[in-house]
Order: structure tokens, then C-alpha cells, then sequence
């Protein structure tokens, strides 16, 4: 064993999760998005083979309503590591763009690999966004009662109220 090629590549690893944890933390406490894509873009420069950037910038490119650039984002990340948090993030995307059918097949795949459902709230403006207008919607709940987690509805309501007209 090479002790120092290990050692080497643990502390790469690491550093690479704290630049994503720094990034999500700038992201949480509401620094501009633009020097967060600009953040992003040159961590993806610099490890291009890191989903988690990517997956990182196709959100904020989704917040500010830059589609495709955040769905080709979300498209390499998901080449790269395939994660039910890009299949939930492709969703977003998805719905966003008033594409319902993928939005519902790319929330089933990420529920059926596993994925929190309730790491959705963690972002609670972007959640109110996205997740607000289908709280309602039979073939969201059914999705949700296929895979358990139909108590999410409740969530949404729970934490949004109940939506008008």
C-alpha cells in the first residue's frame, strides 16, 4: 500500500466535500446567485468529475429560470453519478418547464432508489415554488402512496397552507 497516494487522496475527497458544503452553506444563507454559478462553474473547472458541482449549479441556474443550462447541468451530473437527488433536481427542472409527465417519472425514480423526500423542505422558498402547485395533483400523491411517503402532502400543507383557487 502507497500510504502517501492514500493519505493523499482522503484529503482530496475531503476537500472537495467541504467546497460543496461551502458552496450549499453561501447557498442556504443567501448569497447572490450569480457568484454562486460563477463559484461553481470554476469548482467544476477545477474537479470536473465531481457531480455534486454540477448538480449544485443546475439548481441555481433553475432558481433564476435558465433552463437549459440547468438541465444539461443536471444531465452531466447524472452521467457522471447517477443519485436520486439529480433524479429529483431533473424533476424540478422538469416541472418548472410544465412538463408533468417527466417530472412524475423522475420523482418515482428518485423515490424508488430511496431518496428523503423530506430534504425537499430544506429549501423552503424552492419548495414552495416547486412543490406548492402539485400538492393537489392525484398522480404526484399517487406517486407519493406508492412509495410510502404520501404524508409529504401533509408536509406541504402543514408548512405552506393550503393553496387558493
Amino acid at each position: 500500500i502507497n500510504f502517501t497516494a492514500y493519505i493523499n487522496k482522503r484529503y482530496s475527497e475531503y476537500r472537495v466535500k467541504a467546497y460543496r458544503d461551502l458552496l450549499i452553506s453561501k447557498d442556504n444563507l443567501n448569497y447572490d446567485t450569480s457568484e454562486l454559478i460563477t463559484e461553481a462553474t470554476e469548482l467544476i473547472e477545477k474537479y470536473p468529475y465531481y457531480a455534486s458541482f454540477y448538480n449544485i449549479r443546475s439548481r441555481l441556474f433553475l432558481r433564476m429560470q435558465s433552463y437549459e443550462p440547468a438541465l444539461k447541468d443536471i444531465l452531466k451530473a447524472m452521467e457522471l453519478h447517477p443519485a436520486p437527488l439529480f433524479n429529483v433536481t431533473l424533476a424540478d427542472i422538469k416541472l418548472s418547464q410544465g412538463n408533468k409527465l417527466e417530472f412524475y417519472r423522475e420523482m418515482d425514480n428518485a423515490l424508488k432508489e430511496g431518496y428523503d423526500i423530506e430534504e425537499i423542505l430544506m429549501d423552503e422558498d424552492f419548495a414552495k415554488q416547486i412543490y406548492e402547485q402539485v400538492s393537489e395533483d392525484s398522480e404526484f400523491i399517487r406517486i407519493l402512496s406508492r412509495h410510502d411517503k404520501k404524508y409529504f402532502i401533509e408536509l406541504i400543507k402543514e408548512k405552506f397552507g393550503n393553496r387558493e383557487g
